[in-house]
């Protein structure tokens, strides 16, 4: 569940914002690069982010899960998971 399933044709595709340093299988985003992501992440995290600006995430390794739920189109992109995971993870240190 925690591992990419894209080939490295389709992950030069897959490159929205939100997905930069994230592989894709079994309809989730993935995260395999700490480095590239541009949001505070841990490998292995997985979860699925929609259109409309709803998304969960959760991370395996610190036990956390991330719920945001929001009708707008468009969303609000990555901003209100970065600034929340933000504010966790910084909480913990």
């Amino acid at each position: 569940m925690t591992s990419n399933q894209l080939s490295q044709h389709q992950l030069r595709t897959f490159d929205w914002e939100q997905n930069i340093g994230c592989g894709y299988g079994n309809l989730m985003h993935i995260a395999t690069d700490e480095g590239k992501a541009g949001i505070s992440t841990h490998l292995g995290e997985y979860g699925w982010d929609g259109w409309l600006g709803c998304f969960w995430v959760n991370d395996p390794r610190d036990g956390y899960t991330f719920l945001y739920f929001i009708q707008r189109c468009g969303g609000l992109g990555g901003r209100p998971l970065r600034m929340m995971k933000q504010i966790v993870y910084s909480a913990e240190d």
